[in-house]
């Protein structure tokens, strides 16, 4: 289904929106407007699948007795992502597509999107929770 909306753009942008269509990259401008939605639509996805792996793991170590804990090493979220299932990740193989981006640079966008926030490592806060004897419920 289609649906008409006026959209305002700043120049800049609607210069780079028709010079895409002028190249014949796109059909319309509407179609570059589209394909900007989709590729948002994307990232948001796998982003949130990355960060559904993560709080997953934190949840698995967090419920393992304390004779299992597992410190964070180098590599952690590499496997994290290994581990994914196929559909998370977007393909069928049990590999990153080619089209996305590769770990390094989706963790690079992720400590981009979160500098300044106040952070404290999740070892340090389940090693906090276990002394004060919370358990994940």
């Amino acid at each position: 289904m289609t649906v008409k909306s006026a959209v305002s753009f700043i120049d800049e942008h609607h210069a780079f929106a028709k010079a895409m269509v002028e190249r014949g990259e796109f059909a319309s401008v509407s179609a570059v407007v589209a394909a900007g939605i989709q590729r948002l639509r994307d990232e948001e996805a796998e982003r949130k699948a990355i960060l559904e792996a993560v709080a997953e793991e934190i949840r698995r170590r967090a419920e393992a007795p304390d004779e299992e804990f597992v410190e964070h090493t180098p590599g952690d979220f590499a496997r994290i992502l290994e581990r994914m299932p196929a559909a998370r990740r977007g393909d069928d193989k049990g590999e990153m597509s080619a089209k996305r981006a590769s770990f390094p640079a989706l963790a690079a966008r992720l400590r981009r999107e979160i500098e300044g926030r106040a952070q404290t490592p999740s070892e340090v806060l389940i090693r906090e929770d276990r002394e004060a004897g919370h358990r994940v419920t």
